[in-house]
């Protein structure tokens, strides 16, 4: 499944849109209800529930919201171990 839409930012309120203007209809037409989502830790996505769009929405709909475990960046001395 894919689903597109423009945005010209990168916020919670569009995040939350996406999710209630195309992810959500088309799992309630396979009648298959949205219980869970799994995102990465970007700030669209992650942030206090009292002030933020998309974990409100998520709260509201009663989804549980997953995050991808965040992993550390490698430092310079260790790219130079990675080979191509």
């Amino acid at each position: 499944m894919a689903n597109a839409k423009l945005y010209t930012e990168k916020t919670a309120l569009t995040a939350a849109d996406m999710l209630n203007d195309r992810v959500i209809p088309f799992f309630e037409e396979q009648e298959i209800p949205p219980m869970r989502t799994l995102t990465d830790r970007g700030t669209e996505y992650c942030g206090t529930l009292e002030n933020h769009a998309y974990e409100l929405f998520l709260s509201i709909e009663g989804i549980d919201h997953s995050k991808t475990k965040a992993y550390p960046r490698p430092t310079a001395s260790a790219r130079g171990l990675i080979k191509p």
